[in-house]
């Protein structure tokens, strides 16, 4: 249990690490093919600084995911580790799909 959470936790400090990178230092590099998409027009930096906010918010869900994981014990690993990985992949999804100019 306790391997499992720490891939959670690690999984969260990533997601915290890179929203705050593309958020507050804009690295929109770290979004896979920003720069084209804007190119393009299907995208802008509106959508960029809300992918930031949505993967520091994602980071929080999961350190704190992992630490109920950790206190509760009931819950499965790989379970747990699940939800950490694709409840923010479904987040980042929905908000391509909204911001995406046709």
């Amino acid at each position: 249990m306790l391997f499992w959470c720490i891939l959670v936790w690690l999984t969260g400090i990533l997601y915290l690490w890179m929203g705050a990178m593309i958020r507050f230092r804009g690295q929109y590099d770290l979004i896979n093919n920003f720069w084209a998409d804007q190119k393009s027009g299907k995208l802008d930096e509106k959508f960029a600084r809300r992918y930031g906010v949505i993967s520091m918010a994602s980071g929080i869900f999961s350190i704190a995911l992992g630490v109920a994981a950790l206190l509760i014990g009931g819950l499965r690993g790989a379970a747990v580790l699940g939800a950490a990985i694709l409840v923010p992949l479904i987040a980042f999804r929905v908000s391509y799909v909204r911001s995406v100019r046709r």
